[in-house]
């Protein structure tokens, strides 16, 4: 994972799981980092027909703008999330993903000034 945006951008990458729980994540990142209105903050990398690649939901996350918290969010399983960029503002994303869902650091790797974390994501007990 490599970062091609402004010091502010973190890369959001999630994996292992359905498009609803993917939407319930990039929604939650959105009403914290809310984009200028026409921009998109996601993407979907979708494999083709037929093959056994997942499908992965990347997004860029600009942690200058700052909407609101939605608090637990449901999901329906658990997810994969890789997060890059710089160290205070993975942080950042860190903290409002730790809000909403129950986070499990499975690793990072720390650069210069880039750092990558892969977070597990799953429902917190409160959000039934």
């Amino acid at each position: 994972m490599s970062s091609h945006h402004t010091n502010s951008h973190v890369d959001v990458l999630l994996t292992g799981c359905e498009r609803q729980d993917a939407g319930a994540v990039l929604g939650a990142l959105e009403a914290a980092f809310p984009t200028r209105p026409g921009e998109s903050l996601t993407e979907a990398v979708e494999p083709r027909p037929g093959s056994s690649h997942p499908t992965v939901w990347a997004a860029s996350v600009d942690t200058r703008s700052h909407g609101h918290e939605l608090g637990p969010v449901h999901l329906d399983g658990s997810l994969t999330a890789d997060l890059s960029g710089g160290p205070r503002h993975v942080r950042e994303v860190k903290k409002v993903l730790g809000d909403s869902f129950r986070l499990e650091e499975q690793g990072s790797v720390s650069g210069d000034q880039e750092v990558e974390l892969r977070l597990r994501l799953t429902e917190l007990p409160s959000s039934r």
